[in-house]
């Protein structure tokens, strides 16, 4: 999980997972966004890191997605098979 703020990039957290199928959550709060995963054979979701939202005041705020699987010099590509957005009460 990482964050942009003024064209500069920082890690919350980089997390080693041994399974080739996970499910992705991010939860925002006011200002505050966290990120969460579960291996596809877990039933429990892991804290990846939490952080402020980084938008100024007159701007929205963004969330980009972007994964990377695997070690260096070896071609991996990572696939989404599902993506929804839900506003919860």
């Amino acid at each position: 999980m990482g964050r942009e703020e003024n064209d500069n990039a920082h890690a919350v957290a980089i997390i080693p997972v041994d399974s080739t199928s996970v499910r992705l959550r991010i939860l925002v709060k006011a200002d505050r966004i966290r990120g969460q995963f579960r291996a596809s054979s877990a039933k429990d979701w892991q804290d990846v890191g939490e952080c402020s939202i980084p938008a100024p005041p007159e701007a929205k705020a963004k969330v980009s997605l972007q994964f990377y699987q695997g070690a260096e010099n070896v071609e991996h590509w990572a696939r989404v098979t599902e993506f929804r957005i839900v506003r919860r009460p």
